[in-house]
This record gives C-alpha cells, sequence and structure tokens, in this order.
C-alpha cells in the first residue's frame, strides 16, 4: 500500500527546498538534480540514468534548455524564451 501526502503547501514547500538545493549545486555546465525526479520526469532522462546511474550527458541540449527543463521539473513553471526550444524540451519530457 502507497501513501501519498496531498497536502498543497507540505508539496510545495518540499519542491522549493529540493529547488533550492539544486539551485546551490550548478557549476558551470553541470547541474545537480535527484535522480527519481529525473526519471519520474522524462523516460528519455530515465534511459540516459540507467545507462550511468550518477549523471546525464547529453550534448544536443543546451545549458539554457537544461535550466529550462530542471524549472519545470522542480516547480511545474515553464519560462521558454525561444520557440525553437520547444520541440526539443517537449520530445524530452513526454
Amino acid at each position: 500500500m502507497a501513501v501519498a501526502r496531498t497536502d498543497e503547501a507540505w508539496c510545495m514547500s518540499l519542491c522549493r527546498t529540493l529547488n533550492t538545493l539544486r539551485e546551490s549545486a550548478s557549476n558551470g555546465h553541470m547541474f545537480k538534480a535527484h535522480t527519481c525526479i529525473l526519471a519520474a520526469s522524462s523516460s528519455v532522462l530515465k534511459v540516459q540514468l540507467l545507462k550511468s546511474q550518477h549523471y546525464v550527458n547529453m550534448s544536443n541540449i543546451t545549458e539554457r534548455m537544461w535550466l529550462v527543463l530542471l524549472q519545470f521539473m522542480y516547480s511545474g513553471i515553464v519560462e521558454i524564451g525561444d520557440a525553437v526550444e520547444i520541440p526539443s524540451i517537449v520530445e524530452i519530457v513526454s
């Protein structure tokens, strides 16, 4: 039996905390993220994580696109500045 907490305030607080931890760990072109969130958010990233278990390296994704993807995965907010990014982002998160 699985128990899921449905308290919206608690969920939002958890997402903000996780996002703060993730943002503090970004370094140049490397971004730290929780593997369970990446795998749950994207079947493409899940396959990459199954190969390495420690990191995802996808050269066809720009640093800006990683920032957009991670913001979406952690907060549900998407801020796309260039319409050219949309197809690539949709491909990864689908």
